[in-house]
């Protein structure tokens, strides 16, 4: 039966998935810089702002400019932006810039750099603030200032981030002694549901110092890093707790050349390559939108066509700008198919429902 719902579906079919595995960054290019009031003669500087943001977003690297100083002594960034503007919500001012994708993919390469590629992994966060006697685990609802920071940084970095709802469901899965103790097993579980690529889990204690002691761990696939800071303020904790963890996801993600870049806008030249994709155990036609749609969200595939299914086995044509090694890359940043040992050089992946 479910064959044939496919079959009459065709490929025009409506996917919804309810589980978010991958993100594609469609404002790669677009900054958003907070600037405490606008003033004339300030515009140089904020277009200096602007450029060292854009720098760090697509490089995956917050300390861009101390690894190469000599970005710093670019005089006119006006040649990298294609428009710019002011703009204010609530009480807070804001330089939007939109930069030009193929000047700045060119001033990249010429300081031996490459781009975090556009598909980038589900970033979810648990962090719990312990101050003045109490413990808050930070939800949209909870600690909404410190949320406010967490989320706006994030973003800046081209890594939107998910919090938790905080719900009866979250309290039942996940105690505060659990972050705490850094239970990894109860981490995981509680975070299925959100079905992240990468998990960030934070202790931010202010001090009897009036210090914020933070311990984190950032959890991506099979890798993981720890560390720990001590700040004066609040949100330079949570701010740089964030860039180490960017960093190291950025480390384990997908680059792309100049060239790989500038092939973009130009279809005729793109290194494509054909191949076949195979999925197990997609056993009803729900998982097999979810699998359609989260294959459908990578930007490294050009076109997707469903070839054969039986049996729980879903085969796909793929076109993939970058081939089969992208694609790979691409599907090791979430955890909705998990590759299987394959006799032949085909690609066969299992599908794990959230």
């Amino acid at each position: 039966m479910f064959f044939h719902l496919i079959r009459l579906i065709g490929f025009g079919l409506f996917i919804s998935c309810s589980g978010s595995y991958a993100q594609s960054i469609s404002d790669m290019y677009e900054v958003r810089v907070a600037i405490d009031n606008y003033e004339e003669g300030s515009l140089k500087q904020d277009l200096q702002h602007a450029l060292a943001q854009i720098l760090v977003k697509l490089t995956g690297n917050h300390k861009i400019l101390e690894t190469k100083p000599a970005l710093k002594q670019i005089v006119d960034p006006t040649k990298y932006i294609e428009r710019y503007q002011y703009d204010t919500v609530g009480e807070q001012d804001y330089f939007i810039a939109n930069f030009n994708s193929i000047n700045l993919s060119e001033l990249l390469q010429k300081y031996g750099l490459k781009i975090w590629s556009s598909n980038r992994p589900d970033f979810f966060a648990w962090v719990l603030i312990e101050s003045d006697g109490k413990q808050e685990i930070l939800s949209s609802e909870i600690q909404q200032e410190a949320s406010s920071v967490l989320n706006h940084h994030a973003q800046q970095r081209g890594l939107p981030l998910l919090l938790p709802l905080m719900d009866f469901e979250d309290h039942r899965t996940l105690k505060i002694q659990d972050i705490v103790d850094g239970n990894k097993p109860v981490l995981l579980h509680a975070t299925e549901r959100y079905g992240p690529g990468a998990i960030l889990v934070g202790q931010v204690s202010k001090t009897f110092e009036n210090q914020w002691l933070s311990k984190w761990r950032v959890l991506l696939n099979h890798e993981e890093k720890t560390w720990e800071t001590t700040y004066p303020d609040l949100t330079q904790a949570l701010r740089n707790g964030l860039d180490e963890a960017i960093d190291f996801i950025a480390t384990k993600g997908m680059y792309i050349t100049v060239t790989e870049e500038v092939e973009e806008t130009a279809p005729a030249e793109t290194n494509e390559e054909n191949f076949d994709l195979q999925v197990t155990h997609v056993l009803s036609l729900n998982d097999y939108s979810q699998v359609a749609a989260y294959l459908h969200k990578l930007d490294v595939i050009n076109r997707l066509q469903m070839k054969e299914m039986s049996d729980g086995r879903v085969i796909f044509a793929v076109s993939a700008h970058g081939g089969k090694a992208a694609v790979i890359n691409a599907l090791n940043l979430g955890g909705l198919l998990v590759p299987t040992p394959s006799g032949d050089s085909g690609l066969i992946y299992q599908f794990i429902p959230n």
